[in-house]
């Protein structure tokens, strides 16, 4: 009886790891890994990204003869069709793009970038449950570090503009970290409702086209094939004395008017000019920030399949008697874009913004499958 249950479970295995496909992504010519290639399988559902290795897995067992759609803003976009379940490594194609030329419009570039931003946002499927990987990274120089990661849906409506956020699985690791202020400082610039509000409604995008002390400007480049894309490059006033100064650039579609890549952070030339705030019962400093995300725009279908944010604080509080600097990382890779006419009843929608304060929340080990990344791949 041990050896046919020993078997069994063998045999359960096998067919476990069968489920999926897996591969590498790499560039032809180079042979380097690729990171947040997009994989979307034929017919639009699941999504991946590439990770830092140029590796994905699509958690779906009907998958033989149909296509795998690679797309990345700066490559040419693959199709493959999947004739068996074997790992196997794709090589795209960089596209060749002409020299970028500044574009002159006749009506100011805030404008021009803000009809994207609402052009974007609206493109976005509604009636859609948004499945994904979220984890938190939080460290500190004085205290140990600790995590938190979960399986998240998000619940896109179409009769309002909130997105409801229900944590199916979730864990948290602290490795030293017990002062519970300590942690709420910590955290207090990073939740998952920002993230989400800002990777499908750009809300930061929104508020930092409106700002006067950045400055905006946009360049076009051609590839041979006659693709088009625009960049609109973001960098202060010069001379600026503001504080949380951007720079960074964001790709755009232009003739789509939908947003493909961005990529902003802390302009390093005024990041001195950043000063202490109050927050709470403490004061706090932010030394520097990022944002990235990164979309695809398939078969007529818009999609978010990465975001990611952090930050570098410094706070002070005479209460908590702390004086510590802190860094915090979070980022959302997506699964799938499910449609759905029911929607979670309110009981099942989180609280707590922050995914780490929801502790062991889990009844599997999510962290095991191949589709998310382990908390040991925080950098």
């Amino acid at each position: 009886m041990k050896k046919y249950v020993t078997l069994l479970l063998l045999i359960t295995g096998m067919v476990m790891q069968a489920q999926g496909i897996q591969g590498v992504v790499v560039d032809k010519e180079t042979n380097a890994p690729l990171e947040f290639v997009s994989v979307i399988l034929e017919g639009g559902q699941l999504t991946a990204s590439t990770n830092e290795k140029g590796e994905f897995y699509l958690n779906v067992s009907d998958v033989i003869g149909k296509q795998l759609i690679f797309s990345n803003v700066h490559y040419e976009e693959l199709r493959y069709k999947v004739n068996d379940t074997k790992p196997f490594t794709v090589g795209l194609e960089a596209i060749s793009f002409q020299m970028e030329e500044m574009v002159l419009y006749d009506r100011p570039i805030r404008d021009v970038f803000d009809e994207v931003i609402k052009n974007s946002e609206k493109s976005f499927k509604t009636n859609i449950q948004l499945s994904t990987f979220y984890k938190e990274n939080y460290k500190s120089n004085t205290w140990k570090s600790f995590y938190a990661d979960g399986l998240v849906d998000f619940y896109i409506k179409n009769k309002t503009s909130k997105i409801d956020i229900v944590v199916n699985e979730s864990r948290s690791v602290d490795t030293g970290m017990v002062d519970e202020q300590a942690k709420s400082l910590s955290t207090v610039n990073m939740n998952m409702e920002d993230a989400i509000e800002n990777a499908l409604q750009f809300k930061f995008l929104k508020k930092l086209i409106k700002n006067k002390d950045q400055e905006f400007y946009i360049t076009m480049q051609q590839s041979a094939n006659g693709e088009i894309l625009h960049t609109l490059y973001i960098e202060p006033v010069e001379n600026s004395k503001a504080e949380n100064l951007i720079e960074g650039k964001v790709v755009f579609n232009e003739e789509k008017k939908l947003i493909l890549d961005i990529d902003l952070q802390f302009a390093e030339k005024y990041k001195g000019n950043n000063k202490m705030m109050n927050v709470i019962v403490a004061k706090i400093k932010i030394n520097d920030f990022k944002r990235k995300a990164r979309y695809a725009y398939v078969n007529g279908v818009y999609y978010i399949t990465y975001f990611e944010y952090a930050y570098d604080i410094s706070a002070t509080s005479k209460m908590a008697k702390l004086d510590d600097r802190f860094t915090g990382n979070a980022q959302m890779y997506v699964f799938s874009f499910t449609p759905v006419s029911v929607f979670p009843p309110k009981n099942k929608l989180i609280k707590e913004t922050a995914l780490y304060k929801l502790g062991k929340n889990y009844t599997t080990e999510f962290w095991k499958k191949p589709n998310v990344q382990h908390l040991t791949d925080y950098k």
